[in-house]
């Protein structure tokens, strides 16, 4: 199982909801996603306060491994 992780900021006083995903970042923990969201937000906004508010978890499914091969659908679209 795969993990989803919600982060709570405030960023120069505007409230921020950041997502972490554990099949695309390598957070092992509620930890490291908070750690690498507040990183990231740091090095975005230097020059605001970045605070945090909370996290949320959640069990997602893993990606799956091998879908063979995908062809497109009709591309038909209709308006």
């Amino acid at each position: 199982m795969a993990m989803y992780y919600e982060v709570g900021l405030t960023i120069g006083g505007a409230k921020s909801i950041t997502t972490v995903d554990t099949n695309f970042i390598p957070a092992k923990d509620w930890k490291a996603a908070v750690e690498y969201v507040m990183s990231v937000s740091k090095e975005t906004y230097p020059d605001y306060d970045v605070e945090f508010e909370f996290v949320k978890e959640y069990r997602i499914e893993d990606e799956p491994k091998d879908l063979g091969y995908v062809h497109c659908a009709d591309s038909k679209w209709e308006m």
